[in-house]
């Protein structure tokens, strides 16, 4: 909103812009000639404002918006990448990137999907997992072993039966007495 303000300031046209805003918000609509122009006038803005943007922060959907469809960008980075479906994944790679950077973890919450058909296409496995099965013992996988937040009997079970014993706990994190007393050990 901030930038937006500053280039609608800046712009040629935001006397014009701010009488269409006004009409806008007045009537609820303009007319035909009035949203052309109105139109025009904030697409301008929004290119100027992602023309000055080093990175652009959006969803997996939202990366496939008509408003960025010619910008590319040399690294795109795929947060939460297990619970994306894989054709989604697929959207903001349009972008030619050189760089993908997946971030997940495929033992934890998988994708969502509810049509049996997308199932048996294999749908419900996510780019990231299927990724991560072919090029498993590669150098392609970088996989975190060591956490700050959780009291050892809060990973334990699961350091234990999906991940091989393999997370470490940095330095040593106390519980306060309500959550030792009502926590039960493994």
């Amino acid at each position: 909103e901030i930038l937006v303000s500053k280039e609608i300031e800046k712009n040629q046209n935001s006397k014009k812009f701010k009488e269409l805003s006004e009409k806008k918000l007045k009537y609820g609509k303009l007319k035909e000639e009035d949203f052309i122009k109105y139109s025009g006038i904030v697409e301008e803005l929004q290119k100027k404002i992602l023309d000055s943007c080093p990175i652009i922060i959006a969803t997996i959907n939202n990366s496939a918006d008509i408003r960025i469809s010619s910008y590319n960008f040399p690294i795109v980075l795929l947060d939460e990448a297990t619970q994306a479906l894989e054709p989604d994944c697929l959207l903001p790679l349009y972008h030619n990137a050189k760089m993908v950077v997946m971030i997940g973890d495929e033992k934890q919450l998988g994708p969502t999907v509810k049509s049996l058909e997308a199932t048996i296409a294999g749908l419900d496995i996510s780019l990231f997992e299927r990724l991560c099965y072919y090029y498993k013992g590669s150098n392609f996988i970088s996989t975190l072993n060591e956490q700050y937040r959780m009291h050892k009997s809060l990973y334990e079970f699961s350091n234990k039966h999906f991940y091989d014993d393999k997370i470490i706990t940095f330095g040593e994190i106390e519980l306060n007495e309500e959550v030792k007393n009502n926590f039960p050990p493994f």
